[in-house]
């Protein structure tokens, strides 16, 4: 007679080395991805932020100069300053004798130049443009009841510029994404 033996098969009780590797890489792999994309998009927002809230700003000091218009103990004006070099952005207010002749802002003078609300960029935000050569930078912008009538100075100069316009350059550190808020003498704002 024939006798049938009964085949064992062996189970298997773990991974092996080469399938524990596989999966080791492709879990790195993915968190390296992962990280890398959360700090970019991190940035990214922290700019779409920013622009927003200098946007914001400009429009609240445009506003506070239409509101004070026609009471005559108020200044003659509000406006923001933007400072590259300290990555800040100042709502400020601003008083003089004449005010149809304000051809300047000189803000070491505390009797002309108050500051309203003043702000710093974020980390991995910055005023600049990518590449890099970005034209009528805005320094100061100053609103005038009753229009209101704006001035815009660009690039250092000490009078308020003809070239209708001033833009605030932003960009994230690594220069992944940047953004430009523009101010024109008529007084519009575009970001």
């Amino acid at each position: 007679m024939f006798q049938v033996s009964s085949l064992k098969f062996q189970e298997k009780n773990g991974f092996t080395v080469i399938e524990l590797l596989v999966v080791i890489g492709v879990v790195i792999l993915l968190l390296g991805c992962l990280i890398l994309y959360g700090s970019v998009s991190r940035n990214q927002v922290a700019l779409y932020i920013e622009e927003a809230k200098i946007a914001q700003i400009i429009l609240r000091s445009k506003a506070l100069s239409i509101s004070t218009f026609g009471n005559p103990n108020v200044p003659c004006g509000y406006g923001v300053q933007i400072n590259p070099a300290a990555k800040t952005y100042s709502l400020f207010s601003y008083d003089v004798p004449d005010c149809g002749a304000i051809s300047n802002i000189d803000i070491n003078d505390p009797n002309k130049y108050k500051t309203v609300q003043s702000s710093n960029l974020p980390k991995g935000v910055a005023f600049q443009s990518c590449p890099a050569g970005g034209t009528e930078r805005l320094d100061y912008v100053l609103f005038m009841p009753p229009d209101p009538k704006t001035l815009v100075w660009v690039d250092g100069y000490p009078t308020p510029s003809a070239a209708g316009s001033g833009k605030i350059y932003l960009a994230t550190a690594d220069c992944s994404a940047n953004i430009v808020v523009t101010v024109s003498t008529a007084g519009q704002v575009s970001f």
